[in-house]
């Protein structure tokens, strides 16, 4: 089976460090397989993890096509993965990634995967303390909180929505919110942002819950 792998991600992308071998806690890389090994586990990778939507095709290895951010989470919570756009003002959107953890709870009991996502939206003060785009002023719009490693892969999603108000650019942070050094290895697939319409004002009543998981 074929290991691709593709090149690092722009300056400031990540705090992350880009590394195409085998990863140590902080690095990450982009390819179609979660293990660099072709035909064996590494470590306590899943040697068998695709991306998303690749994940069951080619015996489970993965398709060389479709590629994926796979990372060894940092001992510190950091910045996996941060991008800024251009959007519309007053617009809902939706803001969501799948992930999973990439190790393999048959062989130890890894640290959990906790990820965020938040947003920042340029030139607005969303903290209301009279200072725009300070750091740190971002939003939380979605966390997971815990998930631990599982005896097969899973993929879940993640995602929320939010206006984005006054702003016309957001940054868009996808964000480490626990400790590596024993697990903590993940990866990510099919970011997207998505603009929400078609609701007409005050047809939905009551209260309105998102499904993370997407199993109800």
């Amino acid at each position: 089976t074929t290991v691709n792998s593709s090149s690092q991600l722009p300056a400031g992308a990540t705090t992350m460090n880009y590394n195409d071998g085998n990863l140590a806690d902080g690095d990450y890389r982009v390819s179609n397989r979660a293990s660099k090994l072709p035909t064996a586990r590494d470590n306590n990778w899943y040697w068998t993890v695709g991306d998303h939507t690749s994940l069951a095709s080619n015996g489970g290895k993965g398709d060389p096509n479709h590629l994926m951010m796979v990372m060894n989470a940092s001992y510190d919570p950091g910045i996996f993965y941060q991008e800024t756009l251009t959007v519309s003002q007053h617009t809902t959107y939706e803001f969501s990634l799948w992930s999973i953890h990439a190790n393999n709870l048959n062989f130890y009991s890894p640290l959990p995967m906790n990820i965020v996502l938040a947003v920042d939206r340029i030139g607005v003060d969303d903290d209301n303390d009279g200072i725009t785009d300070e750091p740190g002023e971002e939003q939380v719009i979605s966390s997971s909180g815990n998930i631990a490693g599982t005896n097969v892969p899973i993929w879940r999603q993640t995602g929320a929505l939010f206006n984005s108000g006054n702003a016309t650019q957001i940054r868009f942070i996808f964000r480490n919110n626990g400790p590596g050094g024993g697990g903590n290895d993940l990866a990510i697939d099919d970011v997207m942002l998505g603009q929400c319409s078609g609701l007409p004002s005050g047809s939905v009543r009551g209260t309105l819950y998102y499904d993370d998981n997407r199993n109800n």
